[in-house]
């Protein structure tokens, strides 16, 4: 009788272990919580800003998409790109992000500088750190690269990465990494 009472405690045990060594561990690394860097046309947008995930969420109310990307002919007759990549908490902005690219026709890789009218970047997050991208005043320097660069008509792709570093006064310099973006034209 102990010989079967010992056996089933130790079976009780080994699941008890079993169902342990099961239960979900939660990932800690921000950079697993932020989109996967595709090709696809995911519609996607998302980069650690001093460590912290910065992807886009809600909605400003009206009717945009977020995150939202124009590509157009500028003015000197060559392909841009602007991604705007807002956060909102009850349609009132507390973050927003601003990338654009000048003279895009073709994958590459395009560097980011101060007196260049590329990044802008808010947030609540970082108070008195905020830049428009007409500003070339605060020190800017990184890259973007494009990684794809596909104009057909039934399936236009842009997709990329980028990081780079600002550095405005009287806040810390804020540092963008494994940036990533992939949308359908």
């Amino acid at each position: 009788m102990k010989k079967i009472k010992l056996i089933l405690y130790a079976n009780a045990v080994l699941l008890c272990f079993c169902f342990a060594q099961c239960k979900k561990t939660r990932t800690t690394d921000p950079i697993d919580q932020l989109p996967p860097a595709t090709q696809t046309g995911a519609n996607t947008f998302g980069c650690l800003v001093n460590g912290k995930v910065y992807v886009p969420k809600g909605t400003s109310g009206n009717g945009s998409p977020n995150p939202k990307k124009i590509y157009d002919i500028g003015l000197n007759g060559l392909p841009y790109l602007r991604i705007d990549a807002g956060q909102y908490e009850q349609m009132n902005q507390v973050a927003s992000f601003v990338i654009n690219i000048d003279s895009l026709t073709s994958t590459g890789l395009h560097y980011v500088y101060t007196n260049k009218k590329q990044i802008g970047f808010g947030s609540t997050l970082f108070p008195n750190c905020g830049t428009l991208p007409a500003d070339t005043l605060q020190f800017k320097i990184g890259t973007i690269t494009i990684s794809k660069h596909e104009l057909s008509q039934s399936s236009g792709i842009i997709s990329g990465t980028f990081n780079f570093k600002l550095k405005i006064n009287n806040c810390d310099t804020l540092f963008f990494t494994d940036g990533r973006f992939d949308f359908k034209l």
